[in-house]
């Protein structure tokens, strides 16, 4: 009789698990979503089609300029910061990805007119 109600137990905590268990998305699996970065000052929008629109970051200058984000697929976790037309790498490194937000861990900073401080850039979802 205690084992059953161990076993059912046991069932009822595995279905609640995978029923409040969501796994976490790249920000493009989010549409119809905006992400900002305070720390670098990044901030970009997800269309409907899961394109990144309006991606925008301060140089050290503090001018704003156009950005794209290339998000590489969830195993890797490889993400690149470029110019608009991503011809020019500014920042590279690996994400880590949560419900409401994701981190950069900077690998490599390509651009002089780039001044981040932190290896970490923590954007949420607004």
């Amino acid at each position: 009789m205690k084992l059953q109600h161990v076993s059912f137990l046991l069932l009822i905590a595995f279905a609640l698990c995978l029923t409040s268990c969501e796994e976490p998305k790249r920000p493009i699996d989010y549409p119809n979503s905006s992400w900002t970065c305070e720390v670098a000052s990044i901030s970009f929008t997800v269309s409907s089609d899961s394109i990144i629109h309006d991606a925008t970051m301060l140089n050290k200058y503090d001018e704003a300029i156009a950005i794209s984000l290339v998000f590489a697929d969830m195993e890797s976790g490889k993400v690149s910061i470029t110019n608009a037309d991503r011809t020019e790498i500014y920042l590279s490194g690996t994400c880590t990805y949560g419900n409401d937000t994701f981190s950069i861990f900077l690998t490599d900073i390509f651009s002089s007119d780039i001044d981040i401080t932190t290896t970490r850039l923590t954007f949420e979802r607004n």
